[in-house]
Order: C-alpha cells, then structure tokens, then sequence
C-alpha cells in the first residue's frame, strides 16, 4: 500500500490518519524486513498539491507493482474500471 500525504492536508488530516498508520504499522510491522506500507509525507503540501508533488512516486509505485507480479509468474486478471457518482 502507498499512501501520500500532505502535511498541511485540510481534506484528509494527518492528525486523523497518522494515528491510524501508525496501530496499522504496529499490528503488522515489517514482513522479512519488507514493509507492506509505504507513507510518504510532504511538508508544505495539500491535499489539492500532493498528486503533483508526488507524480514520480506514484508512478514508480505502481509501476513496481506490475514488475513485482509479472516477475513472480502471478495470474493477471486484467483491470476493474469503474465510473463512479459522486454522493
């Protein structure tokens, strides 16, 4: 899992979802010195300028995903594509 946050978020708040990191962090720690989640902070950032700031490790992210599962011979099951309504 990636998450990406902007330390001055109004939207997502880091003093809400930092301590929900962190029980999830210590629950599940580090498998074989890999960590399943990968939280990067921005300080000076927003929610409205994290996609931007962030863009090389969003990419990169998702990319070694791909190569993870290709390289591990994983079924693909092709993609879900949803539009969704906003509420």
């Amino acid at each position: 899992m990636l998450v990406i946050e902007g330390i001055k978020d109004e939207v997502a708040l880091p003093e809400l979802v930092d301590p929900i990191l962190r029980r999830h962090c210590e629950e599940y720690g580090n498998k074989d010195g890999v960590a399943e989640v990968r939280i990067l902070s921005y300080p000076g950032m927003d929610h409205l300028s994290i996609p931007n700031a962030a863009q090389p490790q969003i990419f990169g992210w998702v990319e070694k995903r791909f190569a993870e599962t290709r390289r591990k011979g994983m079924k693909r099951n092709g993609c879900l594509w949803e539009v969704m309504e906003a509420v």
